[in-house]
């Protein structure tokens, strides 16, 4: 059940949720959150104590979710098990090369230690609202080339895959399914070159 909602400047919107005693949420409230994140884009929901499987349900609410442990793991600099450690990522879209890139993404702070590094966001809707209209022409119908991370800190790219390794194209500007509103699908670190630009114009 959702008891609350409260937007988060610059976008986003804050929900107060209790999904019950089983941990699960109801269809109401599963259908409440999908609109809510079509309008808002991130959402953020404080003091839930979730375990994995709880959270994997709670995801189910927007779409199906990947059974794997390559999807479904902990990022941390102190278990063992945990995934990143002390590296810093640039920004990037979860898996953009995938031939159906994932519609969300799910972080649940388990622990979180005061004045340790932020997770952040950017609206890629109002990335596109807000480019110069050359620049807005310029990659109309354009499309780019993700590609698999095998490098942190720096652009990918197709010379960094290894053997197997999967790359798709997809357009530079992608539509909400539900509202048709534009957002960039293109990031600093998986997109390795806008198709039929020349590497320094792309980079560009």
């Amino acid at each position: 059940m959702i008891h609350s909602t409260r937007a988060i400047s610059p976008f986003g919107v804050e929900v107060e949720l209790d999904p019950g005693a089983d941990g699960r949420l109801d269809d109401a409230g599963r259908e409440a959150l999908r609109a809510l994140l079509v309008d808002h884009r991130v959402i953020v929901m404080r003091g839930l104590d979730l375990t994995m499987e709880q959270q994997i349900d709670l995801c189910r609410s927007f779409g199906p979710v990947p059974d794997s442990p390559y999807e479904n793991f902990y990022i941390s600099n102190t278990r063992e098990d945990g995934f990143l450690g002390q590296r810093e990522l640039q920004w990037h879209n979860d898996v953009p090369y995938l031939p159906s890139p994932y519609l969300v993404a799910a972080l649940h702070a388990v622990e979180v230690v005061p004045g340790s590094a932020s997770t952040m966001f950017v609206d890629a809707v109002r990335a596109y609202a807000t480019l110069p209209e050359a620049l807005r022409q310029a990659i109309e119908g354009r499309t780019a080339l993700q590609v698999r991370q095998r490098v942190p800190d720096r652009a990918n790219r197709t010379s960094d895959l290894l053997p197997g390794d999967i790359c798709t194209i997809h357009p530079v500007v992608r539509r909400q399914p539900e509202t048709g509103t534009p957002y960039l699908f293109v990031n600093e670190n998986m997109t390795a070159q806008i198709v039929g630009l020349a590497e320094a114009e792309s980079d560009a």
